[in-house]
């Protein structure tokens, strides 16, 4: 049947040198997993039970659902200097399976300047608006 099957219960039968036409058991840890997952520690050694390399069964294993898990998302991140979480941090994935410093820009953004708002009628900015943050990320 379709599912994950551990490397020792895989027959060496289906492990030939990776010679064409022979049938090897597809594994996790030669699968590329979709922008925002990465290979589960837990399914690194897993084969498709149901799915061998130019099998026709192939298409029938849900590669990405059985070898791969989320990463963490951005509302973990501590954003430096003035920077804020993105108001959807928590839809945002981390580049790498943990988040790290290399996400501050996927994760943080810096508040909107006070040159961005608009006085209305009467008001003008004042001389030193576009070094003054906001708030938020919109004045």
């Amino acid at each position: 049947g379709i599912g994950r099957v551990e490397k020792s219960a895989v027959p060496a039968s289906y492990f030939n040198g990776g010679a064409l036409g022979v049938r090897a058991a597809i594994c996790c840890s030669a699968h590329i997993c979709p922008a925002g997952q990465h290979i589960s520690p837990s399914a690194a050694d897993s084969y498709c039970a149901a799915g061998y390399v130019g099998d026709t069964n192939e298409a029938a294993c849900d590669m990405d659902q059985l070898c791969c898990a989320a990463n963490e998302n951005c509302a973990s991140v501590i954003c430096t200097g003035v920077s804020q979480l993105r108001p959807n941090a928590a839809d945002i994935a981390c580049v790498a399976d943990r988040c790290s410093e290399a996400d501050q820009t996927t994760c943080c953004q810096e508040p909107g300047q006070c040159s961005s708002m608009d006085c209305g009628t009467g008001f003008v900015l004042r001389a030193d608006a576009a070094t003054i943050s906001c708030s938020s990320f919109v004045c």
